[in-house]
């Protein structure tokens, strides 16, 4: 029975946004205090049925301490397109994500050096605020951020600096994936390293010589 039901009717998110902010802004105070906020989970297969309530509903429930994530149940372009564009329009940062298969097409495309394993895809869904994990399947990221996802990621206090010591960046990225399980690779659907250490050195050589080649010289 649930194989043969199939989404329809209309898709009225003004009404479901709006029923969150009712919910959420009578302990807003209490939450900003305790340094608190709600994460928010949108679960959709098309676009709200009047776009411009709905923005309004977004920019009232973004005032709230929230975190929002869209999870989107389509590979509409149409309705892809909307909510990417929603995410860039809003103020606050929208976090629109695909299901684990195609989102980890999405990150590894730019960063190929990560397996995108479903634990990581399901702590995005459920709100994880920080900017980094945002940007996995929007850029390509530069060593700084690399940096910055493998600390928290593999749950190292501190690594070297790629861009001063690549080789000891590498290696202590190494003994730190020693503690940690294998996770399934949704595109292969094999047991696979959070890292493929040599993708991460070879991608983090490539910009450091974009970055030598972008030098200037005074003289």
């Amino acid at each position: 029975q649930m194989r043969e039901i199939r989404p329809n009717g209309g898709t009225p998110l003004t009404e479901a946004v709006m029923d969150v902010v009712s919910m959420i802004t009578p302990i807003a105070h209490s939450l900003r205090a305790n340094g608190q906020a709600v994460s928010v989970l949108l679960c959709t297969d098309g676009l709200p049925n009047n776009r411009q309530t709905f923005i309004q509903a977004m920019q009232q429930l973004q005032a709230l301490p929230v975190w929002c994530v869209v999870r989107l149940y389509t590979d509409d372009d149409a309705v892809v397109d909307f909510w990417n564009d929603l995410d860039r329009a809003l103020e606050a940062p929208l976090e629109v994500l695909d299901d684990v298969r195609g989102e980890a097409a999405e990150v590894t495309s730019l960063n190929p050096w990560l397996t995108y394993g479903p634990p990581l895809h399901m702590a995005r869904l459920f709100g994880l605020p920080e900017k980094i994990f945002d940007a996995i399947d929007e850029e390509s990221l530069l060593p700084p951020q690399i940096k910055e996802f493998m600390c928290t990621l593999l749950g190292v206090p501190e690594l070297p600096e790629p861009e001063i010591d690549l080789n000891g960046f590498v290696s202590a990225v190494q003994q730190a994936l020693l503690t940690q399980p294998r996770v399934i690779d949704p595109r292969s659907g094999k047991l696979q390293p959070w890292v493929d250490l040599r993708a991460l050195e070879r991608a983090l050589r490539s910009k450091k010589c974009a970055s030598n080649a972008n030098g200037c010289a005074l003289m």
